[in-house]
C-alpha cells in the first residue's frame, strides 16, 4: 500500500455522514449500505483518491497491510481539511530532541512527530528503537533494553484506542540475549479502556518500558 490512499476513522453517525457527503461532492458515491450504519466507530475508510473509490474494513482486523508503511490513521475532519486545501502532511527527515537536549529521534517525521524510517534513543545516546514509525510509534523494526541488547525484533499492530502500539508477531529477548520466544504474541486487554499487554510470553514485560524516550 503506498501513500496515495487515506484511512479515515469514523466514531460516530454525525462523523460518518460527514464523510460520506465529502466523499459524494468528490464524486465518489456510496451506496446505500454505508449510510446510517449502528456502529460506525467500529470501522474504518480506506479511500483512493487517484480512483475514486473506497472501502470499509472493520477495526479489529489485522491490516497487515498497512503495518509496513507508516499510513496514518487520521480523523474525519484532518482529512477534510487536507483535501480541501490540498495540505497533505510532507515528510521529512529531521533531528527531534528532548527539552534536556538530547536527541531522541532521527528520521522521517510528518508534522513535527516520527512517521517513516527513524531511529529513536535513549537519553544517554543508546539507540533504543530503530525501523518505520507510525502515528503511536515502532510499527516495525528493533527495539533495545538500555544495555543494546535487542528486546524485540518484529512487527507491532497499530492501536486505535487507549495505549501504545503492541507486539504481533517476532522474536524478543532477555536482558542476557536469551532467546525468549519466537513467532505471534498472544494479546489482552486491560481496564475499561482496554490497555494492551503481552500475555505471552509472561516475561515480555510492558509494551512501553518507563525509560522510553518522550518526543
Amino acid at each position: 500500500m503506498d501513500r496515495n490512499p487515506y484511512v479515515i476513522n469514523v466514531f460516530n453517525s454525525e462523523q460518518q455522514e460527514k464523510f460520506l457527503s465529502t466523499m459524494a461532492e468528490m464524486g465518489i458515491l456510496a451506496s446505500e449500505e454505508y449510510h446510517y450504519r449502528k456502529y460506525p466507530y467500529n470501522e474504518l475508510y480506506i479511500i483512493d483518491l487517484a480512483n475514486k473509490t473506497f472501502r470499509r474494513i472493520d477495526k479489529s482486523d489485522d491490516t497487515r497491510a498497512m503495518i509496513h508503511t507508516g499510513i496514518r490513521v487520521i480523523w474525519v475532519d484532518d482529512f477534510i481539511k487536507e483535501v480541501a486545501t490540498c495540505s497533505k502532511p510532507e515528510r521529512v527527515w529531521k533531528k527531534i530532541y528532548r527539552q534536556d537536549g538530547t536527541l531522541a529521534y532521527e528520521g522521517f517525521t510528518e508534522n513535527g512527530m516520527p512517521h517513516g524510517a527513524g531511529k529513536a534513543y535513549f537519553p544517554d545516546g543508546g539507540t533504543y528503537q530503530e525501523g518505520i514509525f507510525g502515528e503511536k510509534g515502532l510499527l516495525s523494526g528493533v527495539e533495545y533494553y538500555d544495555n543494546g541488547q535487542v528486546r524485540f525484533d518484529g512487527i507491532l499492530k497499530y492501536h486505535y484506542h487507549y495505549g501504545p502500539n503492541y507486539p504481533v508477531y517476532g522474536r524478543c529477548y532477555y536482558r542476557d540475549g536469551r532467546l525468549m520466544h519466537d513467532g505471534q504474541f498472544k494479546i489482552k486487554f486491560v481496564g475499561s479502556l482496554g490497555y494492551p499487554t503481552v500475555d505471552e510470553p509472561k516475561d515480555y514485560g510492558t509494551i512501553a518500558p518507563g525509560d522510553r524516550p518522550r518526543y
